[in-house]
């Protein structure tokens, strides 16, 4: 008996191939709009793979503006080239208007440390403030925060006055 049960089961048609065949009746009998599902999906796929490539192709460029900026912050901190500055400070800012919010917050770490080499501490600390309020990750967050922080201390220690001589 249980044998006889083994052969119906497997003259049975395939639950796979019953579908398969259905699927194929469909297509024969609706050509038309298989085509114009086909199109359209040609279509998605092409403007996912274009909307993909454009993105890789802008964070390549942003990436490079990062790069070229960190050079010339390290001439300027290595060679003290004034004019290195200038142009780290605007492959910096270039970086903000067009990046997305890692490389953006990675620019206002740098365009911080910029302004604290000029003078000009509450711009710094503005640049830090932006980070703090909304980090690409903890780490960024970490590094505004702790920098924050000495600024502060610096802010508040007591001007040192040079030691009389003991001549006077």
């Amino acid at each position: 008996m249980a044998k006889k049960k083994i052969r119906e089961e497997i003259r049975k048609p395939d639950i796979v191939i019953v579908t398969l065949e259905r699927i194929a009746g469909w297509v024969k009998s609706n050509p038309k709009t298989c085509i114009i599902a086909a199109v359209i999906a040609l279509v998605i796929g092409l403007s996912g793979w274009g909307y993909a490539f454009y993105q890789s192709s802008k964070d390549e460029k942003v990436q490079y503006m990062v790069a070229e900026g960190i050079t010339n912050f390290q001439q300027y901190t290595q060679a003290k080239k004034e004019d290195a500055l200038g142009k780290a400070e605007a492959a910096f800012q270039n970086v903000i208007k067009e990046g997305s919010q890692g490389p953006k917050d990675v620019a206002r770490l740098y365009l911080a440390q910029i302004a604290s080499v000029k003078g000009k501490n509450e711009e710094a600390k503005a640049y830090y403030n932006e980070i703090i309020k909304n980090p690409a990750n903890d780490l960024v967050k970490k590094l505004s925060e702790t920098a924050l922080q000495e600024m502060t201390k610096k802010d508040q220690e007591p001007l040192q006055l040079p030691p009389k001589n003991a001549q006077e």
